[in-house]
């Protein structure tokens, strides 16, 4: 019952800290980028500190993220050198 009303605690933190960002000026673009690490990271926190092990599909799954995050930089990055 305690596991409950923990993951219930920082479930509703989570999205009310991501809601007070946006609140503060935050830009949805950077929000939903910082959004998209969760995915990434609860693979590699499971790996860490509960010992399990990361499927292939885990792994494609982290790489399809950080490839999106990258080329998205990349291209913003161009975007404010030709401006």
């Amino acid at each position: 019952m305690l596991a409950v009303i923990l993951m219930g605690l920082c479930l509703s933190l989570g999205y009310m800290f991501f809601s007070a960002g946006m609140r503060t000026g935050i830009h949805p673009v950077t929000a939903s980028i910082l959004a998209n690490v969760e995915p990434v990271m609860n693979p590699l926190w499971a790996f860490l500190f509960l010992g399990e092990r990361l499927g292939v599909v885990s792994l494609l799954g982290v790489t399809l993220v950080l490839v999106s995050l990258s080329v998205y930089n990349i291209m913003k990055s161009k975007q404010a050198v030709r401006v």
